[in-house]
């Protein structure tokens, strides 16, 4: 779009009509990589070059209601059950283990119309020496790929930890810069695996573990996206498997992401004007 101080015009350059709604001259608006959501009262200029349909409008003569892209990302369906969507909160399903939920959310990443924002949500175990139980919806400061390395003969060792002959890029934890003060829940560290429980992981420094969360981390980093994970506990890591609240803990989890998104979207600034 083109702003014009003097005459208080907004031009907008690229736009999409938005059917969906049925509210009469509503439009989907393309500004700074984002969606805008739109509803003109007057408007002039109106014409086309190419496949590029433009008009302005004043600042006096339309509505601004702003819908910003806020992606969220659960690993199943059964953990979305309770999550109640705000409008032009896009909701998507990743799959379970590190690699299908680094495979989408690349591809997410990925698009033209990428989000301005990324939440994911899901369940976890405890580990025994937490100060978290059953129940606890708490969100994650950090991540680690908690069972990348080598077995010796001595035992497991956390490839971060080691000292590596070949020249790459490797960190133990990844973070999440975009936590502050007014983020209210708890914070946690969290061990990221395929192989839940596994006996041979590092656990004495993390809180919970999952099977989505650090792949999240670094895709989105990378990008330069911000994210936040949310994880409900539904058990602990024993492999006894003794204690388990699906119901329970999924219901958490929707509550407490229902009431997250909503803040986020709150809180996000307004980009477009």
């Amino acid at each position: 779009y083109l702003y014009n101080p003097q005459r208080e015009e907004v031009t907008w350059l690229r736009w999409q009509e938005n059917k969906a709604t049925g509210k009469g001259p509503e439009i989907m608006v393309q500004v700074q990589g984002g969606m805008q959501r739109v509803r003109v009262l007057k408007a002039g200029s109106i014409g086309t070059r190419g496949s590029v349909i433009f008009f302005t409008v004043t600042r006096s003569d339309f509505l601004f209601n702003t819908t910003y892209m806020i992606d969220v990302i659960f690993p199943t369906r059964t953990e979305a059950r309770h999550f109640d969507a705000p409008e032009g909160v896009r909701v998507h399903f990743c799959g379970v283990g590190l690699t299908d939920a680094a495979i989408f959310i690349a591809g997410l990443l990925a698009k033209e119309e990428r989000p301005e924002a990324v939440v994911m949500g899901g369940i976890a175990g405890v580990y025994p020496h937490s100060r978290f139980k059953i129940g606890d919806t708490v969100i994650v400061e950090k991540e680690r790929e908690a069972d990348l390395g080598f077995f010796y003969p001595d035992g497991f060792r956390l490839l971060a930890r080691m000292d590596n002959v070949l020249d790459f890029p490797i960190s133990e934890w990844i973070t999440c810069p975009w936590i502050d003060e007014r983020i209210t829940l708890p914070r946690a560290s969290s061990n990221s695996m395929n192989a839940a429980m596994a006996p041979f992981a590092p656990t004495d420094d993390a809180d919970i573990e999952n099977m989505e969360g650090a792949p999240f981390f670094k895709a989105c980093t990378r990008a330069g996206v911000p994210f936040f994970e949310l994880r409900t506990i539904s058990n602990e890591v024993d492999l006894n498997r003794k204690e388990w609240d699906y119901e329970g803990s999924i219901k958490k989890l929707g509550h407490h992401m229902s009431l997250f998104v909503r803040s986020l979207a709150e809180a996000m600034p307004n980009t477009a004007l």
